[in-house]
């Protein structure tokens, strides 16, 4: 009889304490760990007192190119939001978020310059960095979900060349706070939103920050390539002619060309040749048969006129250029030094399925006919002035015979 109760016993026990596991791991089913929801399998673990989220820029290129980023300052705010929103975890758990406390702080600011390469794709590519928050001066008045703002103070989208993302500039951050082990309270889990309304895990727009994430929409940048390339035709005495260009950039409306650099890629060698600045100013290259190039990131709106000059002297070329955007006077003839011959204007915007711009001036030198008329035909007016001295002669020996 006391063996059965002790078997009884035993699996009453085992049974409540399977119960409070499964119950632990139901209320505990939110890790906002750097803004991702999870699930945990037991107890949740303590966070540190301080979160990365972070600040991302879209970046587009037709072929994939490295290019320089924009020259752009984004800062940040953080103060507390109001409470009375309710959350809902993936479990069904309940709870109504509490207001922000006072301390919580973010510490500098977030900054790409021109000396800076972005990753891009034709798709666009991620790139990111990191904003800290610290709650290190949050004193905690009790177990529960606090919520906070963030502000982003975004910079002049026009004089950077960036196209703005989702147009909304706040987020939300939901800090989850449990009794510590020995005394006070300790953060367990970050999580982060687009809005300041109730939460359902299965349907909210979390973030990791201001990311592309769900239907968010991170800041981006469009840029495009172009190259020229010189071709000579007939000419083999001049292939290693250099043939003087001049590349003129029109920046978009609003463009700030100090917030810009270009990379350059002379004969496909990657380098900034010529003395190029690259900060969208005019370039004058010098090129030879079969030379080239390439102007690497330019942002879209951005109009491009390359023009070449003939200074070749003594020879008459005729100038084509080829697979321009717009091709204006797409055959001239140059013949004198210093005569603008071949012109074609580029002007990419943000368009999908935008490719890189190539640009061919061809120089076919025109082969001179002979000039040797006079020569060729000389034989025949001799011949023919022969015949009208004879048949001058002729007359006159007659007149004289019928006056005798």
């Amino acid at each position: 009889m006391r063996n059965r109760i002790r078997k009884i016993s035993t699996l009453a026990l085992a049974g409540m304490m399977a119960l409070g596991m499964s119950m632990t791991a139901m209320a505990a089913d939110m890790n906002g760990e750097n803004g991702v929801i999870g699930e945990f399998t037991g107890q949740p673990a303590v966070q540190e007192s301080s979160v990365t989220f972070y600040k991302e820029i879209t970046a587009f290129n037709p072929a994939g190119s490295d290019v320089y980023a924009p020259a752009v300052t984004y800062r940040y705010s953080i103060e507390p939001a109001a409470g009375g929103h309710e959350i809902t975890d993936y479990a069904g758990v309940k709870a109504t978020v509490k207001a922000g406390l006072a301390g919580a702080a973010i510490t500098g600011s977030v900054a790409w310059t021109n000396e800076e390469k972005l990753d891009t794709s034709a798709e666009g590519t991620a790139n990111r960095k990191p904003i800290e928050i610290s709650f290190e001066n949050v004193s905690w008045n009790g177990a529960g979900v606090y919520r906070y703002e963030i502000t982003e103070t975004a910079p002049s989208y026009a004089a950077s060349g960036l196209t703005e993302g989702d147009g909304d500039h706040i987020r939300y951050l939901d800090v989850y706070v449990k009794d510590a082990a020995d005394a006070g309270y300790e953060i367990y889990g970050y999580v982060c939103f687009a809005n300041d309304v109730d939460i359902d895990a299965e349907a909210a727009a979390k973030s990791e920050g201001f990311v592309n994430a769900d239907s968010l929409a991170a800041d981006q940048y469009h840029t495009y390539d172009l190259e020229v390339t010189k071709i000579v035709v007939n000419d083999k005495a001049m292939n290693d002619h250099d043939f003087p260009f001049t590349v003129a950039f029109t920046p978009a409306d609003g463009l700030n060309t100090a917030n810009i650099k270009l990379d350059t890629a002379v004969n496909d060698d990657a380098a900034l040749g010529n003395g190029y600045a690259g900060s969208l100013s005019t370039d004058t290259p010098r090129l030879q048969n079969a030379g080239s190039v390439k102007y690497i990131g330019i942002p879209c709106g951005t109009k491009v006129e390359v023009n070449e000059t003939v200074d070749a002297a003594g020879a008459t070329y005729q100038v084509t250029t080829t697979q321009a955007d717009v091709n204006v006077d797409e055959t001239i003839t140059g013949t004198a030094e210093g005569v603008d011959s071949g012109k074609a204007v580029v002007n990419a915007q943000r368009i999908s399925g935008l490719e890189t711009k190539t640009v061919d001036f061809t120089n076919t030198l025109l082969l001179i006919s002979p000039t040797g008329i006079a020569l060729r035909f000389a034989p025949y007016i001799l011949l023919l002035g022969a015949g009208l001295v004879i048949l001058v002669l002729g007359r006159i020996r007659k007149c004289r015979a019928e006056e005798n």
